[in-house]
């Protein structure tokens, strides 16, 4: 097998993977997708805070306020940190659902990040008091720029 075929099975059998996981993960509550983008800022130390807006199913649009906390060193690459994210997204009539992510954010340039890694739900307010779920997520940072953007893929219960 080529090189770029190996590669290309390989990148087929993650997707895989990472769907089959999704519905797994959390049951068969209905499948939740949130993309949201916005500013992004760092102290240099340990917290970088994320203010944007997007859309999110089951909340429409939304406006996005979160921190992450570095927790070390990434596993999943060289010179990435891992770390805790917390995010609340704020449906239009006020209800909240709060992730925490745990994620490995890797180096793609000076003060650019990527990262993935996984989500749950852990508190909601107004409709999603009760809510449960979990799945994954991916997105980037620039915090030259001081903008980011995430992908949320998973399953609300």
């Amino acid at each position: 097998m080529s090189p770029i075929h190996r590669t290309a099975a390989v990148a087929i059998a993650v997707v895989f993977l990472l769907v089959s996981a999704t519905g797994a993960m959390a049951g068969d509550g209905p499948s939740f997708r949130a993309t949201f983008a916005g500013t992004a800022a760092t102290d240099g130390l340990a917290t970088s805070t994320f203010v944007g807006s997007g859309q999110a199913s089951h909340l429409g649009s939304i406006r996005t306020m979160g921190q992450a906390v570095a927790s070390g060193p990434a596993a999943s690459c060289a010179g990435g940190i891992a770390n805790i994210n917390d995010e609340t997204l704020q449906a239009p009539d006020g209800s909240t659902l709060t992730i925490r992510s745990d994620d490995d954010a890797c180096p793609t340039g000076p003060y650019q990040f990527h990262g993935t890694g996984t989500w749950t739900v852990v508190a909601g307010t107004g409709r999603f008091a009760h809510t449960t779920g979990s799945g994954f997520l991916a997105g980037g940072v620039d915090f030259a720029a001081g903008t980011f953007s995430v992908t949320l893929q998973g399953v609300l219960d």
